[in-house]
């Protein structure tokens, strides 16, 4: 008789799969993101799948944030970095544990300045040209005198030009083409992003943008009223 020998089954080895979420924002393990935190390339961003995402949504995103910035003028690549680490994520939950480690350093990031840089290089440049058609009927020797005009009390920035009453003020025709002209379609696509409160910046975030349309503006009317009275 052959007796059978019941052999206990095998232990099973207990695997722990790491579950960082702290540095997942997503909630998704480590594990499942480990591609991407050593295999994305620098230059990403110009690359399919993200390239459609960095241009539609992500950077119109940052453009939103900096129009509401007090200091539109100056925007550190430090914090763009800090910008993006929120946004990136949002856009492209893949690349959250990638976006967590943004510097300066990144080329998205150098990328992402340049990108607000040319922003307001381009408000400047519509501003001149705005301002040179607005004399496009004038006589060259009235131009200095209705440039100074413009400029005094600041009447430029008021609707109807009438800056005795400060409920028209940036409501001028100048603050709202530029507006129209060169904000909204740089801030079109823009995410939802709880962390920058982009609700509300939508709404309400204009004192940057506000601030460089006015100062454009002025610095492009002060340009044409000094030039052509300095002119013999």
């Amino acid at each position: 008789m052959v007796t059978a020998i019941n052999n206990p089954p095998p232990k099973k080895v207990k695997r722990s799969e790491p579950t960082n979420v702290a540095a997942c924002p997503t909630g998704r393990s480590a594990n499942s993101l480990n591609y991407y935190e050593t295999d994305v390339e620098p230059d990403w961003f110009k690359k399919d799948p993200w390239q459609d995402g960095w241009k539609s949504k992500i950077l119109p995103t940052l453009c939103l944030w900096a129009g509401a910035q007090s200091n539109v003028w100056s925007t550190p690549k430090e914090r763009v970095a800090s910008i993006l680490r929120i946004v990136v994520p949002t856009v492209f939950p893949p690349l959250s544990v990638f976006a967590c480690k943004f510097t300066s350093t990144h080329k998205c990031i150098g990328a992402a300045y340049q990108h607000l840089c040319n922003w307001r290089h381009g408000v400047g440049s519509a501003a001149l040209a705005l301002c040179t058609s607005f004399f496009i009927d004038s006589q060259q020797e009235t131009i200095a005198a209705e440039a100074g005009e413009l400029l005094e009390n600041n009447s430029f920035l008021y609707k109807d030009l009438d800056s005795n009453d400060s409920l028209k003020a940036f409501h001028s025709n100048f603050i709202i083409h530029l507006l129209a002209t060169t904000y909204i379609p740089a801030i079109k696509g823009f995410v939802h992003e709880d962390g920058l409160d982009t609700y509300e910046l939508a709404h309400s975030g204009l004192k940057g943008v506000l601030g460089l349309c006015g100062a454009v503006v002025f610095f492009s009317f002060f340009r044409m009223h000094c030039s052509l009275m300095l002119t013999p």
